[in-house]
């Protein structure tokens, strides 16, 4: 813990607040401003209310206004090697998902939407880990929409595996 990353701590003891049962999503942001760092915390009953507040934080680096975890990348001197350029919280969300999915417990686009959101990340980095497995050879190709609209359709879309694999 340190005076950077001491809000984030904070936002991640929340959740045990929330009565069991309860739906409630909880999204954090980090803002640096001179030797200062404040941190907000929002809640929302709905996703609706948790994808506006993440599409807006996700403006602004996602969980902070400043390199909270250190990643050092510098968007106008790119790596020789990509996977050196995705922000550490990205790295981690697209092997939780490749996690989850093969341990069962994201079985739907609708699951994964939800995962994504409760992970402080976007459908659209959802949709990134999925291309990533596929272009991986770990899942068949298949169109998954993953969104807030897609969730709210009634229109669940199973994530196939390769025949054989844990569903």
């Amino acid at each position: 813990m340190n005076g950077q990353n001491v809000h984030r701590i904070l936002a991640n003891a929340y959740p045990r607040w929330i009565p069991d049962g309860a739906q409630y999503f909880l999204g954090s942001f980090s803002i640096k401003k001179s030797a200062n760092v404040y941190g907000l915390v929002f809640g929302s009953g709905h996703p609706r209310g948790i994808d506006k507040f993440l599409q807006v934080a996700w403006k602004h680096g996602g969980d902070a206004n400043f390199d909270i975890d250190n990643d050092g990348i510098d968007p106008a001197q790119p790596s020789l090697f990509s996977e050196y350029d995705k922000p550490t919280k990205i790295s981690e969300f697209e092997k939780a998902v490749e996690q989850e999915i093969f341990n069962g417990h994201l079985k739907t686009n609708k699951d994964l939407y939800l995962f994504a959101v409760r992970n402080g990340m976007l459908s659209l980095h959802a949709r990134d880990a999925l291309t990533l497995l596929f272009k991986n050879g770990k899942l068949p190709k298949q169109k998954l929409p993953v969104s807030y609209d897609a969730w709210k359709k009634m229109d669940t879309k199973i994530i196939q595996l390769f025949s054989g694999e844990k569903k």
